[in-house]
C-alpha cells in the first residue's frame, strides 16, 4: 500500500491502539487486497453502490461492508490527521536546550512516565558502583563518598551513596553481631530461592540500621578465608550462621521494619525460625493508603512515596561478589525503607488509618503465615474419580453441542462460537455487545439468550464443567505437597480494594457452592485421623451491615426478630402475609437484597430475578418505598464518596474513586455502584479480621484442652472460616468460636450478628 491509503487501512481494519473499531470482520489481508484492488474506501464503496464490484469482493465481505458502512468513514476519519488547522508556530522556540531536571521528574512522576525518568537520569550520566570494602562497620563515613573499585562497597544513587557489606568472613560475622545486639530497631529482608510456601530455602538475609549502609548475610555458600602462619584455609558453616541469628530473629524486643514479612516469615519458619517483633511493614502501608493500585513492588512504592530510582542496569560491581550477591539492587533499596517507613506512617496518621494498620492488617500476617504453613488435608483419589466422571460428561456435551447446531467447531473459540450461534444458526444479535472481532459470546451476553435456544445451556454447563475440571479437579492434586501430604493455598493481604482476603495456587474464593459440581469438589477438603472439620461460618453478614450503616428501621426489625430477610422483604414488597410467599417471590427478593448492595440495574436485576423489565422497575420501586432509609443510603454514599473523593468502612478503610468525575458514563456508573459496595463488603472483610485476630489470641493464650495443637485455623473463605479441630471437645470450642465471631463488631454494628457452626470429616458434608 502507498502510505496515502494507511487511512483506508485503518478505516477498514481498525486499530485498537487508538480504539478505532474499523469493519468487524475484516483483517489485516482482507483490507489490503480491498485498498489494491479498489485504491480508496471512496472508490469501494461507489462499486459496490453501482455494483460493479464483480468476484473481487465476497458476498459475505460485502455484506459486512454494507452493514458497517458508517462505521468504516467514521474509522477512516479517526485515522486522519488534520492538517488546516490555524497553528501559529515558531520554530525557533522549540529547539531543544536547558531544563529544570527535579520539575521535569515531578512531571513524570505524576504522570507515571517511569521509563522516561530512566532516560533523563540515564542523559544525566548516573552510575552506580560497588567494589570491595575495607573496614565494614566504619562504613558511615562512606555514604557522602563516591567510592572507586577495590576502594570502598558503595554505588551512588539521586547523589547518595550505599554500602553494600557482605558479611563473608568471620571477622565481618564478628563484627556485624556485636553491632546489631546494639539495635533496637532495624530494617530486616529474607533472600529466597524459588519453591512452594514450605519449600521455600533461605539464601541470605539483608539487615540495615545506619543510613546508606546495608548489610548482607549469605546462608547457602561462605567465602572462604585463610587464617594461622599455614594458610590453613577455613569455611563458614551454614547451620552455625543461621543459628547465631535466630535469637535476634525471634526476639520481640528488637524491632524490624520490613517490606513483605508474611514472605519471611514464611521462610524463616522452613529454618525453624519463628519470626517476632515486627514493627512495620511497608508494602503493607502503602496497599492500606491506596488500595486501587495494581503494583505494590519495592521499585514503584520507594519511586510513588520518596522519589528515589535506581535501575540495575547501572551498577558496576566486581566478579568475586556475583556469588554471594546477585541482585545488589535489590539488596541496596532495602536501605530507603526507614526513610519510607517514616513517611508512610504520617500518611497513615493523615489519613486516619493508623489504628486499621496496627491493630487490624499488621497482627493479621502471623495469622495468614500460619494458615499458610498448616494448609490442608485433600482427598486426590476423590478428585481423580471425579475428573474422569467429568471428562464423560464434556464428552456428551460437545457431542449434544455439535448435533444441534449441525456442525463440529471449537466451542472454546469464542469466533468459532459465535460463527456458529449468530452467523449459522442465526439466533437474535439486538442486544448483544459487539468485539473487534464480532458478537460477543462472554457469559453475561450468553445469558440474555437463554431463553431463544436449548443450545445455550448446553454450551453453559460445558463452560462450567471444563472450567471446574481443569482448575479444580485437575490442578488441586498437583498443588498437593509431597512431603506435608496437604494443600498450601497462598493468601494475599493487597489485592483487593475493598480489603477481603484473597488466595491463589489455589484460588479458593471461587470454588462454586450453589452447583452439585462445586459441592463435590468442597467434599475432597477432609480431616485428618480423630479430627474434624468445624465450619464457622457469617450469616447474611453484608445485609446485616447495610441495615446497620443506612439505619433502616424495617430491615433492623426483621433481623432482630430473627426473621428470614428474603420472605420477609419479599411480604413488604408484595404487601402480603409470610405464609403466602411463594419460592419465586422470595427468590427475586433474594435477588433485590444482594443486587442493592452491589448497585444492580432494572436489567441486571431482571436477568438475575428471572423476570421482565417493566417487573423488575416495580419491584425496584416497591422494594425503595419499603426500605426508604436504604434507598437513602445508596444515593447518599455516591455523594459522600464523590465529595471526599473516596469511600470508606466503618473502621476508617478507604477505597479512593476518581473514576466518580468521569466523563464516560459507563466509568462513573462503575465508580457509583463501588461507592455503594465497598463500605458493606469493606466493613465485613474488616469484621472477619478483627475475628481472626481475637481467635488466634484464644488459640495461643488457651492451654489444656484448647491448645493449639487441638485447634488450627485452615482456610477463610468470604464470610466463612474452617478449622481443624480434635474430636473430642469439640462442641465447647465450636460454642467460644462462635461467640468470639459474633462478638467482634460490638461496638459498631447495630443489628445481631450471627454465626452459623457445622462440623463433619469434610468441607461439604457437614452437620449444624
Amino acid at each position: 500500500l502507498e502510505p496515502k491509503q494507511i487511512i483506508d487501512f485503518k478505516g477498514l481494519r481498525g486499530d485498537p491502539s487508538d480504539n478505532i473499531p474499523g469493519v468487524a470482520g475484516i483483517g489485516e489481508k482482507g483490507a489490503t487486497e480491498l485498498l489494491k484492488n479498489f485504491g480508496s474506501m471512496e472508490n469501494l464503496y461507489k462499486a459496490i453502490e453501482e455494483n460493479k464490484t464483480g468476484e473481487l469482493i465476497k458476498p459475505r465481505i460485502k455484506e459486512k461492508l454494507i452493514a458497517q458502512k458508517e462505521q468504516a468513514l467514521m474509522s477512516k476519519k479517526l485515522a486522519t490527521i488534520k492538517r488546516d488547522m490555524d497553528i501559529k508556530l515558531d520554530p525557533e522556540k522549540c529547539v531543544w536546550g536547558d531544563y529544570d531536571k527535579s520539575e521535569l521528574i515531578g512531571l513524570f512522576r505524576e504522570l507515571e512516565f517511569y521509563s522516561l525518568i530512566k532516560r533523563v537520569e540515564e542523559a544525566n550520566h548516573k552510575k552506580l558502583e560497588i567494589g570491595k570494602l575495607g573496614n565494614p562497620l566504619l562504613a558511615k563515613s562512606l555514604s557522602s563518598t563516591r567510592l572507586g573499585k577495590g576502594v570502598g562497597g558503595g554505588f551512588n544513587t539521586n547523589k547518595k551513596t550505599i554500602s553494600c557489606i557482605v558479611l563473608d568472613t568471620n571477622k565481618k560475622l564478628d563484627k556485624f553481631f556485636g553491632e546489631i545486639r546494639k539495635q533496637k530497631k532495624f530494617i530486616f529482608k529474607t533472600k529466597s530461592g524459588d519453591g512452594g510456601i514450605t519449600e521455600k530455602k533461605l539464601e541470605g538475609t539483608v539487615f540495615s540500621w545506619e543510613k546508606g549502609v546495608v548489610y548482607y548475610l549469605p546462608t547457602e555458600k561462605m567465602k572462604t578465608e585463610k587464617v594461622s602462619l599455614f594458610d590453613v584455609e577455613t569455611r563458614h558453616c551454614l547451620v552455625s550462621t543461621v543459628e547465631k541469628i535466630k535469637p535476634i530473629l525471634e526476639d520481640e524486643n528488637y524491632k524490624k521494619i520490613g517490606f513483605n514479612f508474611k514472605e519471611d516469615a514464611e521462610v524463616l519458619a522452613n529454618h525453624n525460625i519463628n519470626l517476632k517483633g515486627i514493627e512495620f511493614d511497608c508494602q503493607l502501608a502503602a496497599y492500606l493508603l491506596d488500595p486501587g493500585k495494581r503494583d505494590y513492588g519495592l521499585d514503584k512504592i520507594i519511586f510513588d512515596c520518596l522519589g528515589h530510582h535506581e535501575s540495575e542496569e547501572q551498577i558496576i560491581h566486581e566478579k568475586e561478589y556475583e556469588e554471594n550477591l546477585k541482585n545488589v539492587s535489590a539488596i541496596a533499596k532495602l536501605s530507603h525503607l526507614s526513610e519510607l517507613a517514616e513517611h508512610l506512617k504520617k500518611e497513615l496518621e493523615k489519613t486516619k488509618t493508623s489504628e486499621l494498620f496496627y491493630d487490624i492488617e499488621m497482627p493479621l500476617i502471623k495469622i495468614l503465615v500460619k494458615m499458610e504453613m498448616n494448609g490442608i488435608k485433600l482427598d486426590t483419589e476423590a478428585l481423580k474419580n471425579m475428573s474422569g466422571e467429568m471428562a464423560k460428561k464434556i464428552k456428551e456435551l460437545e457431542e449434544k453441542i455439535y448435533r444441534i447446531s449441525g456442525e463440529i467447531f471449537n466451542i472454546k473459540s469464542s469466533q468459532q462460537l459465535a460463527k456458529t450461534l449468530f452467523e449459522k444458526m442465526k439466533l437474535p444479535t439486538a442486544d448483544i455487545k459487539k468485539t473487534q472481532t464480532g458478537y460477543s459470546t462472554a457469559a453475561p451476553e450468553l445469558e440474555k439468550l437463554i431463553n431463544e435456544h436449548k443450545i445455550i445451556k448446553l454450551i453453559s454447563e460445558y463452560r462450567e464443567f471444563t472450567k471446574l475440571k481443569s482448575t479444580y479437579l485437575d490442578a488441586l492434586p498437583k498443588l498437593v505437597n509431597p512431603k506435608t501430604d496437604r494443600l498450601h493455598t497462598t493468601f494475599h493481604q493487597i489485592v483487593t480494594a475493598t480489603g477481603r482476603l484473597s488466595s491463589s495456587n489455589p484460588n479458593l474464593q471461587n470454588i462454586p457452592v450453589k452447583t452439585e459440581a462445586g459441592r463435590r469438589i468442597r467434599q475432597a477438603f477432609i480431616a485428618e485421623e480423630g479430627r474434624q472439620l468445624l465450619s464457622a461460618d457469617y450469616s447474611q453478614l453484608e445485609l446485616r451491615i447495610v441495615a446497620s450503616i443506612a439505619d433502616d428501621k424495617k430491615m433492623k426489625e426483621i433481623f432482630l426478630e430473627g426473621g428470614d430477610i428474603h420472605r420477609a422483604t419479599a411480604a413488604e414488597i408484595n404487601q402480603i402475609a409470610l405464609e403466602k410467599v411463594t419460592p419465586e417471590m422470595r427468590r427475586s427478593a433474594k435477588a433485590l437484597n444482594f443486587g442493592v448492595i452491589y448497585g444492580m440495574s432494572v436489567f441486571g436485576f431482571a436477568r438475575s430475578a428471572g423476570i421482565s423489565r417493566d417487573q423488575a422497575k416495580e419491584f425496584i420501586e416497591n422494594y425503595m418505598k419499603k426500605f426508604s432509609e436504604i434507598a437513602r443510603y445508596i444515593e447518599q454514599s455516591k455523594l459522600d464518596a464523590k465529595e471526599k473523593g473516596y469511600a470508606e468502612t466503618l473502621w476508617g478503610r478507604r477505597r479512593y474513586l476518581p473514576e466518580l468525575n468521569s466523563p464516560n458514563a459507563i466509568v462513573k456508573n462503575a465508580a457509583e455502584r463501588m461507592a455503594i459496595n465497598m463500605p458493606i463488603q469493606g466493613t465485613a472483610s474488616d469484621i472477619i479480621k478483627i475475628a481472626m485476630i481475637k481467635i488466634d489470641k484464644f488459640i495461643t493464650e488457651t492451654n489444656g484442652d484448647l491448645s493449639r495443637q487441638n485447634l488450627s485455623l485452615l482456610l477463610q473463605v468470604h464470610d466463612e472460616l474452617l478449622f481443624s479441630i480434635k474430636s473430642n471437645g469439640i462442641e465447647k470450642i465450636a460454642e467460644k468460636i462462635k461467640k468470639i465471631m459474633e462478638d467482634a463488631d460490638t461496638e459498631k454494628i447495630k443489628t445481631p450478628i450471627v454465626v452459623d457452626i457445622k462440623m463433619g470429616g469434610n468441607w461439604e458434608k457437614m452437620l449444624a
